[in-house]
């Protein structure tokens, strides 16, 4: 009865610290049901991978984490938070949904480390799905026309060389870099950093 009341009296209390120090008084003391309720409401407020990773916790010691975890792709499905929703998928190791999320983000230009941590993820399992990613990003980072710009982009280009190597494809690398330094010749700091990767 005193969890209900403080409970209750929770849904007009406004300070998330609070919220977060009752969460994890109600798990010291083994209710972990109360606990999970309260980081929830938490996670809804501000959703994010670290929440995430505790609900998941508290969830799986409770046996509901299928049915949270459902709920939680559908509410972000339905909120469009597909940069959140990607993260998920990768931190649950489930390559091919979060290559289905990405295509539903928007394009941002300044958006790059998810698609590049998405084409690392997809090497192995989805490796042309992570080579036309890879490319995707180095063309992006050429167009910045700019040294930090042109030293990403040969990064994205060595691991597209790698995806290749494993393929035993290294003949389509071979053209594919050929193409990019008679497209760019113009741009020498360019050219050196892919020397400098002995691209």
């Amino acid at each position: 009865a005193r969890r209900k009341l403080v409970t209750e009296r929770l849904k007009t209390i406004k300070d998330d610290r609070l919220v977060d120090w009752l969460a994890n008084r109600l798990k010291e003391r083994g209710d972990l049901a109360g606990s999970l309720e309260l980081e929830e409401r938490l996670f809804w407020k501000y959703p994010n991978i670290e929440k995430y990773k505790k609900l998941r916790k508290l969830a799986k010691q409770l046996n509901g984490w299928e049915n949270l975890r459902s709920h939680i792709i559908r509410e972000l499905e339905g909120k469009k938070d597909f940069d959140l929703l990607v993260r998920l998928f990768l931190l649950e190791k489930e390559v091919g949904n979060a290559l289905a999320t990405l295509e539903k983000l928007p394009e941002r230009w300044g958006d790059h480390s998810l698609h590049i941590e998405v084409a690392q993820a997809a090497k192995k399992e989805y490796p042309q799905e992570s080579i036309r990613l890879f490319t995707k990003e180095a063309e992006r980072f050429i167009n910045y026309r700019d040294r930090g710009n042109y030293s990403q982009a040969a990064f994205c280009l060595r691991e597209i060389r790698d995806v290749y190597r494993q393929l035993n494809e290294i003949q389509l690398w071979d053209k594919l870099i050929a193409e990019i330094r008679e497209r760019f010749r113009k741009l020498p700091a360019l050219q050196d950093e892919l020397n400098q990767l002995k691209l």
